[in-house]
C-alpha cells in the first residue's frame, strides 16, 4: 500500500520566470518571459509557454531582429518543445528578409521570405552577398544573374546550415543539425 501511495503521489511546481535574458557571445541575445509547470509522478512532465519579447540572433554575420516568438513546452519530452519565431534582417539594398522558424525542435523548419518579394535563390544570395544577384554589387547580364542566383542557392544551403548548426549547438544539448 505504501508503494502504491508513493507511485500515485504528484509533486507539482509552477515557475514564473519573470523577465529572462539568454545570451551567447555575439550570436544570440533574447529577452523572454513565461511560466512553466513541472509535474512529477511516475514520469516528469514539463509544460508551459515562454514568450520571446525581443532580441537578436546572428546568422552568417547578419543581425536578425526577433519580431516575436513563442516556445511551447508540451508532451512528454521537454527537450523537444514547439517553437514559433519570426525574425527579420534589413539588407543593405533595402530588402527585408523574414525568417520564420516553426515546429518541434527536433524537426524544426525554416521558411524565408522577403519584402519586396524575391525567389528563394535571390533571398539566399541577399543573405550571403547583400544583393539578390550574388555579385557583390557588380553588374551582370541576365544569364549571369540567373547563374549567380542558382550558384548562391547551392552554396548558401551549406553555409547557412553551418551557421544554424553552430547557433543551435550552443543553445541546446539536443543533437540537432540542419541541411
Amino acid at each position: 500500500k505504501v508503494a502504491e501511495a508513493a507511485a500515485t503521489r504528484l509533486t507539482r511546481a509552477t515557475v514564473n520566470m519573470g523577465s529572462v535574458e539568454v545570451a551567447r557571445d555575439t550570436t544570440l541575445d533574447v529577452f523572454s518571459q513565461g511560466q512553466t509547470v513541472i509535474e512529477i509522478r511516475d514520469k516528469t512532465q514539463v509544460s508551459g509557454e515562454i514568450r520571446l519579447l525581443r532580441g537578436r540572433l546572428d546568422l552568417q554575420g547578419k543581425q536578425f531582429t526577433i519580431d516575436h516568438g513563442v516556445i511551447s513546452l508540451v508532451g512528454t519530452d521537454p527537450a523537444n518543445p514547439i517553437v514559433l519565431v519570426t525574425a527579420y534582417w534589413d539588407a543593405p539594398n533595402g530588402t527585408r528578409i523574414i525568417a520564420e522558424v516553426s515546429g518541434h525542435v527536433k524537426s524544426i523548419k525554416l521558411a524565408l521570405r522577403s519584402i519586396p518579394t524575391l525567389s528563394q535563390d535571390e533571398i539566399l544570395a541577399t543573405i550571403l552577398f547583400g544583393t539578390s544577384d550574388g555579385n557583390f554589387g557588380a553588374s551582370s547580364s541576365g544569364n549571369q544573374k540567373n547563374a549567380a542566383g542558382l550558384g548562391a542557392a547551392s552554396a548558401a544551403g551549406g553555409v547557412l546550415s553551418q551557421g544554424l548548426n553552430r547557433l543551435i549547438s550552443g543553445v541546446t544539448s539536443v543533437d540537432i543539425s540542419t541541411r
